[in-house]
């Protein structure tokens, strides 16, 4: 029960701070204004709101996010772990490293 309360923080941590992250970067190129170019060049009406544009491109991020993660499971099984978990793992080999290194220089030290 206390791993699943651990994911469940997790998780919602690290999509607060990816929506986060996206809507930082969106405001920092004014992805509105863009999109709203892009539509007026396709269609030649000026809108305020191009939907036709902004619904595909939001679901193409949300799809875009669990790929990368590697959440979608093709035939049921994954073969290659998530970014996250390769990264899980060289942090853990990395504290082991140094546990080890800071146990050996106690061990010299004592002596």
């Amino acid at each position: 029960m206390r791993k699943l309360a651990k994911a469940i923080v997790v998780s919602a941590l690290l999509a607060v701070g990816s929506a986060t992250a996206i809507m930082n970067f969106h405001s920092d190129v004014n992805m509105r204004e863009v999109q709203c170019e892009v539509f007026k060049m396709i269609t030649g009406v000026r809108t305020s709101q191009p939907l036709l544009l902004q619904i595909p491109y939001s679901i193409g991020i949300a799809i875009g996010v669990l790929v990368f993660f590697n959440h979608l499971r093709m035939g049921g099984r994954r073969d290659e772990p998530s970014p996250l978990e390769v990264e899980m793992y060289l942090y853990d080999r990395n504290v082991e490293a140094c546990m080890k290194q800071k146990g050996s220089k106690k061990d010299g030290n004592s002596g």
